[in-house]
């Protein structure tokens, strides 16, 4: 499974990337301040209001849900500004996790490792410039 992202103004700019790439990235921006305001669902799914319990009555237009679900959502301009700088600030603190298993050549005995993955700073720093470019739609493939 994996996620697209495609920006809102411009859907040929789009980020793919795995299932646990994203739940990592998610992790990492709440870990360095990040607290997502919710995604917003498409007008026609706000119109189902009343019909499923997870939309807001109050404000029809935000989702009680979360950006890892298999709804397709949007993050707005302010919570996508606040994503980018979250991962700026965990760009910024990167601390690596070597790992022999990336060696060339190198058979991992799996006792080298804490065994937990950890998205590389090349994601970090792509993610966080998509971010920047405005808001975006969220799609679980």
């Amino acid at each position: 499974m994996s996620f697209r992202l495609s920006n809102q103004n411009y859907p040929d700019q789009a980020l793919y990337m795995s299932t646990s790439a994203w739940f990592d990235i998610i992790s990492l921006a709440e870990d360095h301040g990040w607290n997502p305001m919710g995604p917003v669902n498409d007008a026609w799914t706000v119109g189902l209001v009343g019909e499923y319990p997870e939309l807001s009555l109050e404000r029809p237009d935000l989702w009680t849900g979360s950006y890892t679900g298999d709804e397709g959502s949007m993050v707005v301009l302010d919570d996508a500004l606040n994503l980018a700088d979250a991962l700026d600030r965990a760009f910024m603190e990167f601390n690596p996790h070597p790992s022999l298993e990336y060696i060339p050549g190198y058979e991992n005995s799996g006792d080298q490792t804490d065994g937990s993955s950890h998205v590389g700073i090349g994601v970090i720093q792509i993610v966080k410039e998509f971010c920047y470019k405005g808001a975006f739609w969220i799609e679980h493939l």
